[in-house]
């Protein structure tokens, strides 16, 4: 239901969100800011972005997933509030949601309207920069969950979204650093294995051909 735009590998669907990669350790900050300063232009783009309600409703369901990854960092009861309700989310598992008995380990929760903001611009950053003026690059920086993780954070500051506090001290800014960790892994798994499916794609064509031309 949800697709991004590849410049490269055209649609990646939201059926294939399974996995997370693991945590990515930064090696070398100084190429990593340096890359994001080279995509900062491209964040004025998102201010055009535009999401369908068929792109919304399914980033809902990634937020409830992304709350609750969140909230067993969280100690303050208060903290949790601010990105999960205590109702349950209900879901018909059919083809297209079926990823969700995969995640959600217990059933999800119903994410605030804050959390499903900060995925929702996490979202439309990436497919910024996978796009076809901007795709060539990402792929060529060192480390592009760190990249997108902060791209998405002066996304998030720019826009107003992570504005205020818990009554506990900490910021909504925080929370919403909390969350892109899990957020970022999502797309970029799924954008990795839309990657190899092309390639193998591509290999087993190249076979079939061989094996003609030897015949």
């Amino acid at each position: 239901m949800l697709h991004v735009m590849s410049a490269s590998h055209s649609k990646i669907s939201i059926r294939d969100f399974l996995l997370e990669t693991e945590e990515l350790k930064v090696t070398d900050a100084g190429s990593i800011d340096a890359a994001v300063a080279e995509f900062l232009p491209a964040l004025d783009l998102c201010d055009e972005a535009e999401l369908t309600e068929s792109e919304t409703q399914p980033l809902v369901f990634v937020a409830g997933y992304v709350g609750q990854k969140v909230c067993n960092k969280l100690t303050c009861d208060l903290c949790k509030q601010e990105v999960v309700s205590d109702k349950s989310m209900p879901c018909e598992l059919n083809d297209d949601y079926q990823y969700l008995s995969e995640i959600s380990r217990g059933g999800l929760t119903w994410p605030t309207d804050f959390l499903v903001e900060v995925v929702t611009q996490v979202f439309i950053v990436f497919r910024v920069i996978v796009s076809k003026e901007y795709e060539s690059k990402f792929l060529a920086a060192s480390n592009q969950k760190n990249v997108l993780m902060k791209l998405s954070t002066e996304r998030l500051i720019a826009c107003g979204a992570v504005l205020g506090e818990c009554t506990c001290g900490t910021s909504m800014l925080t929370l919403a650093e909390m969350s892109l960790s899990s957020t970022c892994n999502i797309l970029l798994n799924n954008y990795c294995k839309r990657a190899a499916d092309k390639r193998s794609s591509g290999k087993q064509k190249g076979k079939r051909k061989l094996s003609t031309l030897t015949k």
